[in-house]
């Protein structure tokens, strides 16, 4: 299939990375070594950090000439409740 052909959504917010061992920073961790658990050890790098988008809209592209965008009470409907971090949408 011709990549322009694929559906792909593009998220539109504020990102802000996370500070280190807080409380956000630790359930990112959590939920990350929770599906990669092979790579602890990268967490625990200098350069390593969790970076949180503070949502504020989207754009679906379902193929090419069709897009369309998405508020934020859609995306929050699609996320349904946040289970890693306390990160408002």
């Amino acid at each position: 299939m011709p990549v322009h052909d694929l559906h792909r959504v593009t998220l539109q917010g504020d990102a802000r990375m996370l500070e280190r061992e807080s409380a956000d920073w630790r359930a990112c961790k959590g939920a990350y070594l929770d599906r990669f658990p092979d790579v602890e050890f990268m967490t625990e790098l200098g350069g390593f950090t969790f970076v949180a988008i503070d949502i504020s809209g989207a754009r679906h592209v379902s193929g090419f000439g069709a897009a369309r965008s998405v508020d934020l009470d859609e995306i929050k409907l699609l996320l349904g409740p946040q289970p890693v971090a306390q990160v408002e949408v």
